[in-house]
């Protein structure tokens, strides 16, 4: 039952305003031509209605026809021109931050026209929602919610402005995985460090036990030569001793 009765609300509520909006676009279309129905009033009908009531009538609507008249003239002499060139500018790069305002401004021309009916929209509320700066004609404020990016357009008729399109992120969310990210590639780099220091040192320590080989095979070698010098030395000298022997009997014998 309650469902029932907010849907039949919603459905009056709804009839009610397209009703009033309905009377408001007659009430405006009457008033800038309504003099043409009562001049056509004046010429064609005005002597078919009764005696009684044609002065009265013919009163009220030839009054209603000059009012009519003469906003008709202010609106084609006086009135001021719609734009015919609209340009929407921000000062803001295209990256924009999350749940901030920021300013749009309009330029347009001819200088003197009237910019009431120049409306500027986003294509995805969702992100981002804009509205007209009270104080100043010519700026929007446009306000982001989420991330996401956006196109944002000026309107005024058929006339259409130039496209700004902008990519709203959370900028401290951004800032802190920035961070995280920097911290990552530091405690990278420390850890290569320490790599290459652990493998430093341990080349350097097998180089240094290398070298201790080395001159512990080359010691045992020099020993080994030396050795085999004396043991070639006295080899000879025990092959000489026979002919020395001889040599000396030879002298005695003479």
């Amino acid at each position: 039952m309650n469902k029932n009765k907010s849907k039949s609300s919603n459905g009056s509520c709804l009839m009610t305003c397209l009703k009033g909006l309905g009377i408001f676009c007659l009430l405006g279309v009457f008033l800038v031509f309504g003099w043409i129905a009562g001049l056509i009033w004046l010429i064609f009908f005005r002597k078919k209605t009764a005696p009684e009531k044609q002065k009265r009538n013919t009163i009220l609507i030839s009054t209603a026809s000059i009012f009519s008249f003469i906003f008709f003239l202010y609106g084609m002499f006086f009135a001021p021109p719609t734009p015919t060139e609209l340009t929407i500018s921000c000062q803001e790069e295209s990256e924009l931050d999350i749940d901030t305002d920021y300013i749009i401004t309009l330029d347009y021309g001819p200088e003197d026209a009237d910019i009431s009916s120049v409306s500027c929209d986003t294509d995805n509320i969702s992100i981002a929602d804009i509205e007209r700066d009270n104080n100043d004609s010519t700026k929007f404020i446009l306000h982001t919610k989420s991330s996401g990016t956006i196109n944002i357009t000026a309107n005024s008729g058929s006339i259409e402005s130039n496209t700004l399109t902008f990519h709203i992120v959370d900028k401290e969310q951004q800032a802190l995985l920035e961070e995280q990210e920097k911290l990552v590639k530091e405690l990278e780099v420390q850890e290569n460090e320490t790599i290459v220091e652990e493998e430093t040192e341990t080349v350097e320590e097998e180089t240094e036990t290398v070298e201790k080989e080395t001159e512990s095979i080359d010691e045992e070698e020099t020993k080994t030569i030396v050795e085999k010098e004396k043991t070639v030395q006295e080899n000879v000298g025990k092959k000489n001793q026979p002919k020395k022997l001889k040599q000396k009997l030879r002298k005695l014998k003479l």
